[in-house]
């Protein structure tokens, strides 16, 4: 949303930082679930 509302405002390096937020975003997420799926398993 920062990027469609903003991303005119925001620059190259704005862009970089929120392009860098995703990319940890989609990591974190596998993370968390590789983490319940292997709570589920050591059961």
């Amino acid at each position: 949303m920062l990027l469609e509302d903003y991303g005119e405002e925001l620059g190259e390096t704005g862009k970089d930082y929120l392009r860098r937020i995703r990319v940890a975003s989609g990591r974190m997420g596998d993370l968390i679930d590789d983490l319940l799926y292997l709570s589920r398993v050591s059961r």
